[in-house]
């Protein structure tokens, strides 16, 4: 009676191969979306590792011209030592002595550079690309190359002399050599990275205290004063200022 009112038992033949087709569809699917999500990490992953590599390398140019400001530092503050100790008793208090100190470690670094200078016609731009950068290395894949920025260039002459890219600061004991921009282009990807920044050439802070006895400070100062006064992290002398990077 029951086949009789609703007919025949429902034929169910296919519906496992139906449900297999559907089952290898959405994997695919899902399995095409996943590939897509890697593949997209994968190239957001190297672009930033693109990036990386070229603010690193152009970093490095920088830290280069750092590394021979470090030495003309140091050489200045070795000079500036020397004419301060001379007349150490005499100076003074200690602040005293720093300031004079100060403004020895200028001039010298002033001097220095002078006569470096003096072998570049007078152009800033030219010493440091050819003696701070060591000039451009033929066996590197990568082409870096250092500009003072052009706005300093008041005379508009494509020279740039002391008087227009230094800030010099006698009292705090340091010049600011402004207008550094670092260029850079990844040669895998075209990519350019551009850092622009000031750098402070400091002198250092050393210990100028008058210790000991009365005795000891009218035979000068003692060997132990002068090697903690003469103990200077030089790193700390060449800071960055007003860094930023396009």
């Amino acid at each position: 009676m029951v086949r009789a009112l609703f007919g025949k038992k429902m034929d169910d033949r296919g519906s496992a191969l139906l449900t297999v087709v559907l089952v290898v569809g959405f994997l695919t699917i899902l399995a095409t979306t996943l590939l897509y999500i890697s593949g997209m990490n994968f190239q957001i992953k190297q672009a930033d590792y693109q990036n990386k590599k070229s603010f690193y390398t152009g970093e490095t140019g920088l830290e280069e011209i750092r590394a021979h400001l470090m030495e003309d530092a140091s050489e200045a503050a070795a000079r500036a030592y020397n004419n301060v100790t001379m007349r150490f008793v005499t100076t003074g208090t200690k602040d005293f002595r720093q300031l004079e100190f100060n403004n020895e470690f200028v001039a010298q670094l002033q001097e220095i550079w002078d006569n470096k200078l003096a072998m570049e016609g007078n152009n800033w731009r030219n010493l440091i690309r050819n003696y701070y950068t060591n000039g451009t290395d033929p066996s590197s894949p990568y082409t870096m190359r250092l500009d003072p920025n052009d706005i300093y260039d008041s005379n508009h002459d494509g020279v740039l002399d002391s008087s227009e890219l230094l800030e010099v600061h006698d009292a705090d004991g340091y010049i600011r050599i402004r207008g550094m921009r670092m260029t850079y282009t990844n040669p895998d990807n075209g990519r350019t990275t551009i850092i622009t920044t000031d750098m402070d050439v400091y002198a250092p802070n050393l210990d100028w205290s008058a210790e000991g006895t009365s005795k000891e400070l009218a035979a000068g100062v003692t060997a132990e004063m002068a090697a903690r006064r003469t103990t200077v992290d030089v790193s700390k002398c060449v800071r960055y200022a007003n860094w930023k990077k396009e």
